[in-house]
């Protein structure tokens, strides 16, 4: 399965918002207002892994990283359940 990774975008808030529901227990869900700052944060990194599905790009997990003058920190990884397992948080951690 080809995985491509690129930086998010406000189009992505809706699938980020789904893939919070779908992963995390309620109490630990990032709010939308929460996700909507972290896409436009230049402190932050919100990326997008997407697969092929039907010759469509298929979004099906994300990372939000914060940024530091000299390290990162990887604040969540997140896969859609029925894609876990088939390398794509490793490709968003690789990335």
């Amino acid at each position: 399965m080809k995985t491509i990774i690129r930086k998010s975008d406000p189009d992505d808030l809706e699938f980020l918002e789904h893939l919070e529901k779908r992963c995390f227990p309620e109490f630990m869900q990032s709010s939308k207002k929460a996700i909507k700052y972290s896409i436009s944060s230049p402190f932050q990194k919100v990326l997008i892994a997407e697969i092929f599905e039907a010759n469509q790009k298929k979004p099906v997990g994300s990372v939000t990283i914060y940024l530091y003058p000299k390290t990162i920190r990887i604040f969540s990884i997140a896969v859609l359940p029925e894609f876990q397992n088939k390398g794509v948080g490793k490709r968003l951690l690789e990335y």
